[in-house]
């Protein structure tokens, strides 16, 4: 696993855009392959390296060159594309992670999931935002769960899904939530209207500002929504969350 400075910038639509790096300015420092199907992480103030694993490990490399298990949270993901059991969701599991602003201190962390068990009579399972703590032992303490936000998850076909987060300056969180919609089958583009093809119509998701997914959702750390984000006066519950919408994943 190689990590590289990312350049991150957040703001409001007419802020110019960020000067690209050149490739000569940064360096690629590998600090581990001792991870499996890693999806995110994150970095903290004293250069420790939070890591997600897609199938539920949270590792944490320190400064001195040592990577610790810190837990395993329970989702709901297949081991390998061959190898899916009946009640998995194919390419499940953690797709997102993100440190709080004062990490070091709160020793907080964010983690978009899979939820086991959560299909309802529609078919559709549950992606949750939790926080977390991280102890200064480097121990994940799971009983530490508080669920912040939910997002649907068609459970009987993959994919895109999402789940990428990120401070904004304003304190607020983005994260990106894909339109859940498979454009496998037939060579279909993913706006299949034909009866019993729900599922691989995107039109259902991220055409939908009623639906959370297909879109960029702003939401405080707690889970309630800003009341200036861009729908909040038109549309109601996670429906005022969606801050851009329209995307594929």
């Amino acid at each position: 696993m190689a990590v590289a400075a990312p350049l991150v910038a957040v703001g409001s639509p007419a802020q110019a855009a960020p000067t690209p790096i050149p490739p000569n300015s940064w360096t690629r420092t590998v600090l581990t392959t001792e991870v499996q199907d890693p999806t995110d992480l994150d970095v903290a103030k004293d250069g420790s390296v939070v890591i997600a694993e897609r199938t539920g490990t949270i590792k944490v490399w320190s400064q001195d060159g040592t990577l610790h298990t810190a837990g395993r949270i329970p989702v709901s993901a297949n081991v390998s594309l061959t190898e899916v059991g009946e009640d998995d969701l194919e390419e499940g599991g953690i797709h997102g992670l993100l440190l709080d602003r004062d990490f070091l201190r709160t020793r907080k962390v964010f983690v978009r999931y899979s939820v086991p068990n959560s299909v309802g009579r529609n078919g559709e399972g549950v992606f949750r935002v939790s926080t977390f703590t991280l102890t200064k032992a480097l121990k994940l303490d799971l009983k530490s769960e508080r669920k912040v936000i939910d997002t649907p998850a068609e459970w009987g076909h993959c994919c895109h899904y999402g789940g990428d987060m990120e401070w904004t300056r304003d304190g607020k969180i983005l994260m990106t939530v894909g339109d859940d919609t498979s454009p496998r089958d037939e060579g279909w583009n993913p706006r299949d209207k034909r009866k019993g093809r729900e599922a691989f119509n995107a039109d259902r998701t991220a055409r939908n500002k009623k639906d959370r997914r297909g879109k960029l959702l702003r939401f405080n750390e707690d889970g309630s929504i800003p009341t200036d984000n861009p729908f909040f006066a038109t549309q109601s519950g996670l429906g005022r969350a969606v801050w851009a919408y329209g995307l594929r994943n």
